[in-house]
């Protein structure tokens, strides 16, 4: 019997190796921007966060068909201030949650006013970072053909730089990549115990050859 859970926890090890050795790519899942004329008067700056996931999936470039939420967010300005998402344990209190599929904005359809400068404000970057609320995904591409993958990590993250100059001046955009890797197909999990019971026999095998 012992010898047995050695082929199974070698075909285990083999599938995890599978993993690890299937080629890494980035699946785009949204972009964060920041725009100038934005606001009820139309004369501030805006950082916005777009997620592009589940329902809001715009293909062929955001193909991510499960919907996936941002949580834990922060957004860290070049002057020093940050904003966090106020579902975060870090700093309660900020009138801001998760972000979920679709454009961040308030119940209004206009940017949260936390995320509203004065035109005059100056900004050498914008870096949000933010946790996914799942890291195993399906991605839908042009055929319809629909593999899932695995975050590498449960991290996004993407810095705003200035289009020209030392400062932002609206119309900067960035890609929120996800790192992912494939996930093993079923046919890949049957190839894999194929071959801890093919060990497992072949074990037998060659104790009984041993024996005699």
């Amino acid at each position: 019997m012992k010898h047995a859970f050695a082929a199974v926890r070698i075909g285990l090890a083999f599938a995890a190796m599978l993993v690890v050795a299937s080629p890494s790519a980035a699946a785009p899942i949204g972009f964060i921007a920041f725009d100038a004329g934005q606001g009820p008067t139309g004369d501030q700056n805006a950082f916005s966060v777009t997620n592009l996931s589940g329902g809001f999936a715009l293909f062929p470039e955001f193909q991510i068909i499960d919907p996936i939420s941002f949580t834990n967010w922060s957004l860290t300005l070049s002057d020093g201030t940050t904003l966090v998402d106020s579902t975060s344990e870090v700093s309660p209190g900020v009138p801001l949650g998760a972000i979920g599929p679709g454009a961040f904005l308030d119940t209004g359809g206009l940017p949260f006013a936390n995320l509203l400068f004065p035109s005059t404000t100056q900004f050498q970057s914008l870096t949000f970072t933010a946790l996914l609320s799942d890291t195993t995904f399906s991605v839908m591409d042009e055929l319809g053909v629909i593999t899932t993958y695995l975050a590498t990590s449960a991290t996004i993250s993407a810095t705003l730089l200035p289009l020209a100059g030392g400062f932002l001046s609206g119309g900067e955009t960035a890609l929120l990549d996800i790192d992912v890797k494939a996930v093993p197909e079923p046919a890949t999990w049957a190839l894999v115990v194929a071959a801890a019971i093919a060990l497992w026999r072949w074990s037998r095998r060659s104790r009984a050859v041993a024996r005699a």
